[in-house]
């Protein structure tokens, strides 16, 4: 079963065929997830829209500034911005993580109760062979 990739609420399957796997519970998760994806570029594009705004001003009124301060300034920023990005990364990897090992523990639970249930079936026809041979 797949969960929502945003909130993670479990998703019930389709039953019919021809159409993808859904990948979000609804279209507020799958609106939710693109802001959230796309959230640091719009502040990068604000950032690199403001920069050009000041260049203009200081031109504008001509003020001489370096332009390897420019540079730096929004290299600082993307380097920012990629951190942040590096964060959110680690973050969907630490859930990955703990998925795979609630998935493990699943597989675990259920190997248990598949031997359970061999075991089972051999007592029970242990114990049929052994009516069958009293019968004779």
């Amino acid at each position: 079963m797949r969960a929502c990739s945003h909130c993670g609420k479990a998703l019930v399957r389709r039953q019919e065929r021809g159409h993808r796997e859904r990948e979000y519970c609804s279209d507020k998760c799958r609106q939710a997830a693109w802001r959230a994806k796309h959230k640091d570029w719009h502040k990068l594009k604000r950032i690199l829209d403001a920069s050009f705004e000041r260049q203009c001003n200081a031109i504008e009124q001509n003020v001489h500034r370096e332009s390897w301060q420019d540079d730096l300034e929004l290299r600082d920023k993307l380097i920012e911005w990629k951190e942040k990005e590096i964060e959110g990364i680690k973050w969907e990897l630490d859930a990955a993580i703990l998925h795979k090992t609630l998935l493990q523990e699943e597989v675990k639970i259920l190997k248990d109760q598949l031997a359970d249930k061999e075991t089972e079936i051999v007592r029970l026809q242990t114990l049929l062979n052994g009516q069958a041979n009293r019968k004779r």
